[in-house]
């Protein structure tokens, strides 16, 4: 029998692209609805270095973090929807200041702040092959920034269920280990 080579992974299972479930703390019941979410990109600002010669990339200080899309099955009462177009709304308030302010009063979490109640953490798990989690994805200080139409049509042949796309932005992820 020969000796496998240092560089060999412990793990030569690819990861499963259906394998996860997204928790959001604001709106618990979207972990049944949700379809997809992509892990948002990460990028790394890059200062340059001028010689005589040539300008040379160095590895800069500032990370920007990309957007957190997620999509999502619209529930019959579209309590779910509600709940997002309601944050969304709370943070932009068109009409009036008491739409922030009367935004969660009934909100029973302990928050630090009053403005604790613009943000929640979420946590996307990843699962294995085994449906068993493996690694958590940690969001911090998430709000919604927008969050897509929906299409009502009676046109359509075969019933479609409505999905439609939120996307937030966050402070910061992290990664945990299930």
């Amino acid at each position: 029998m020969t000796a496998q080579p240092d560089n060999y992974p412990t793990n030569i299972n690819p990861l499963n692209p259906n394998g996860f479930r997204f928790d959001l703390q604001k709106v618990p019941n979207i972990t049944y609805w949700c379809q997809s979410i992509q892990l948002p990109s990460l990028i790394l600002g890059e200062p340059s270095l001028f010689t005589p010669f040539a300008q040379v990339p160095i590895p800069g200080e500032t990370l920007q973090y990309g957007e957190l899309s997620l999509e999502f099955l619209v529930s019959e009462d579209m309590e779910n929807y509600t709940l997002l177009y309601n944050w969304l709304v709370a943070l932009g308030f068109p009409e009036g200041y008491e739409q922030y302010v009367n935004f969660d009063s009934d909100d029973d979490r302990q928050l630090t702040s009053t403005l604790s109640r613009n943000y929640s953490d979420g946590t996307l798990t990843i699962l294995n092959n085994n449906n068993q989690p493996t690694k958590q994805v940690h969001f911090v200080d998430m709000f919604p920034t927008a969050l897509d139409a929906l299409q009502f049509d009676t046109k359509v042949q075969d019933v479609q269920f409505l999905t439609t796309r939120v996307t937030f932005r966050f402070s910061y992820y992290e990664f945990i280990n299930a």
